[in-house]
């Protein structure tokens, strides 16, 4: 066969394209590829096998596990107590049947050390009530139950353990016209460890006391305070209760503090522009209760007024509103717990402590006193007073003041107090001592007492005219003097040496009741209890003479504070002047304290 007669072979297609290069590589990994998805029959048959038996298994724990949360569900909900450590204390609530009864359930080991106590008053958020009940608490597992009931006879609270009383509390119909209340506890429906040496606070309630003069209203009551109700706790049967602290110290905008009594009267340094160089006094809540303002605007403020010459006048640190000139720039001041501030300070140094620093430097080490001091920067004349504030534990309604000079200030001749407050108050009469017995007279009760009204006061001199008033959009009234020496003497067991006692009173029972204009501003309503204005000022008398002495001026007015509306019933005090000669080493003392001859 030849050549030429051979046909020519046929074109076929590549097997790889022809912009791939084949290589033997590539053709080895793909065909690999191809046989790794092959699988048989058999293989089908296994997996599908395998599948089904893992499907149920699965299914199976997911419906475990909600079965196991359903089972703790449901022992919660019956009386069971789930004991997680036998050596500490085990404790959860329980649902209660009864109305007004709580129940819990408790184990403790063997010599727990534990007790159970009751309070019904002095219930407060700072501590724990100092007068209370208490009981052995029995080792091992036992029920608590406390149920509070009122009828015809009064409150009752009564604790049972296994359902034997254990304590119990009882007060009158008159212990208490509750409006509302509220409750709290560490204990909830599930079982919970607390180590032996922990507090546990089953139930805390605090009592909301209605208004004693509006029939629909509450009166207020911060946390801190001591209200009435009812406490029950797990406590160890060494440790004492810890009592709420006497003071508090409260920080507010800026370097604005709120420092006193936590159950008492307080001073703090106002954020209301037209109460700036004004000591602004928050009563005890006794005198006020029923007003709920006292927190939020200056009611009753104090000035602290130097007088470098006598007979030229004091200055006044405070704003003055209405002024025909201009008026002219305040003076603040700051509180500090120190009478000269560290080199460090920048002037702020209240701004800079907290709460327990500030109790810290100012308390004293039984806890029973406390002071601090106002800073008032330099006056125009260059006097720069500093004025010691004092507060004392077994007087919460008191506060008292003490003048002194700055280093580098300008001599002072003396120093005026002057009260700016709510002219609602209607604070009309003077008590004095019978004219026949102002040499032996005291606050006894027995001693008989005169009741001046102002119009019975003489005017003070002229030159006592000069200072003006912050509310001088009005006319002003002139100075009353009122006698030091008819003054009642009041004896402190702090205080030997005896203090005479300026006390004001009011002649309105119920304020509630009074019509107001409608153009007053309803900031100057108050609506609290009827209370009466006092001061304790040391009667000890200075051997430079009677010019020396501590003066005392009232001023009257007889319209509301920044009007020219007339005030029902007539005149009332608008302002107290006290006058102190410096130097001086014994203190005032201010309170505003609650008439309860007017209010029952």
């Amino acid at each position: 066969m030849s050549h030429s007669s051979a046909k020519p072979p046929e074109h076929s297609e590549p097997d790889i394209p022809l912009t791939t290069p084949a290589g033997p590589t590539n053709r080895l990994s793909a065909r690999t590829m191809r046989r790794g998805l092959r699988f048989g029959l058999l293989e089908l048959l296994l997996m599908t096998a395998a599948i089904a038996a893992w499907i149920p298994a699965i299914q199976a724990r997911r419906e475990i596990l909600q079965l196991e949360t359903d089972i703790q569900m449901m022992r919660q909900a019956t009386v069971e107590l789930i004991v997680q450590d036998p050596s500490v204390l085990n404790l959860r609530a329980l649902p209660s049947v009864w109305q007004n009864m709580e129940v819990w359930k408790y184990q403790t080991p063997p010599d727990g050390g534990l007790e159970l106590r009751l309070a019904t008053e002095g219930i407060n958020s700072t501590g724990f009530p100092i007068h209370y009940q208490a009981i052995p608490l029995p080792d091992g597992q036992h029920t608590i139950s406390l149920k509070a009931t009122k009828d015809q006879d009064g409150f009752h609270h009564v604790v049972y353990i296994d359902g034997e009383t254990a304590l119990q509390k009882h007060h009158p119909p008159t212990w208490m016209k509750a409006g509302t209340s509220f409750a709290k506890t560490e204990v909830s429906s599930k079982s919970r460890t607390f180590p032996l040496h922990q507090v546990v606070t089953l139930r805390k309630e605090q009592s909301q006391a209605k208004h004693p003069l509006l029939q629909f209203a509450i009166a207020p009551v911060e946390p801190q305070q001591d209200k009435k109700g009812v406490m029950l706790w797990i406590s160890p049967q060494a440790l004492p209760a810890q009592p709420a602290p006497p003071f508090i110290a409260s920080a507010g905008q800026g370097v604005r503090w709120t420092i006193g009594h936590r159950q008492g009267i307080r001073v703090r340094s106002s954020p209301e522009k037209d109460a700036v160089g004004l000591l602004d006094i928050q009563p005890s809540v006794e005198s006020v209760l029923g007003e709920r303002l006292w927190d939020k605007e200056t009611r009753f403020g104090v000035s602290v007024r130097p007088v470098v010459q006598l007979g030229s006048g004091a200055e006044t640190p405070e704003v003055q509103a209405g002024l025909k000139a201009p008026a002219p720039a305040p003076i603040p001041f700051t509180l500090k717990a120190e009478f000269t501030p560290p080199p460090q300070s920048t002037g702020k140094l209240s701004g800079k402590m907290n709460t327990e620093q500030w109790l810290q430097r100012s308390v004293s080490d039984d806890g029973n006193k406390m002071r601090l001091f106002a800073h008032y920067q330099p006056f125009p004349s260059g006097a720069q007073p500093i004025v010691e504030i004092l507060f004392d534990a077994n007087h919460p309604d008191r506060i008292g003041f003490l003048p002194r000079a700055a280093p580098g200030s300008t001599p002072m001749q003396a120093c005026e107090l002057v009260t700016r407050f709510d002219a609602r108050f209607f604070w009309r009469k003077v008590l004095l001592s019978d004219a026949q017995h102002t040499q032996t007279s005291t606050d006894s009760g027995n001693t008989p007492l005169d009741v001046l009204l102002l119009s019975q006061l003489k005017p003070a001199p002229k030159a006592a005219l000069k200072p003006l008033s912050p509310n001088a959009t009005t006319a002003e009234l002139p100075w009353l003097d009122v006698p030091f020496n008819r003054l009642p003497l009041s004896h402190l067991p702090s205080d030997p040496s005896g203090s005479r006692k300026l006390t004001l009173r009011t002649d309105v029972n119920n304020a509630t009741k009074l019509k107001f204009p409608l153009q007053v501003t309803s900031r100057w309503m108050y609506q609290g209890v009827p209370n009466q204005q006092v001061w304790w000022l040391p009667a000890e008398r200075d051997t430079n003479g009677e010019d020396r002495h501590i003066k005392v001026q009232l001023r009257p007015t007889d319209s509301f504070p920044t009007t020219k509306l007339p005030l029902p019933g007539g005149q009332a005090i608008g302002n107290v002047r006290i006058t102190i000669p410096m130097p001086t080493t014994q203190p005032v003392w201010l309170a505003i304290e609650a008439d309860a001859t007017l209010l029952n």
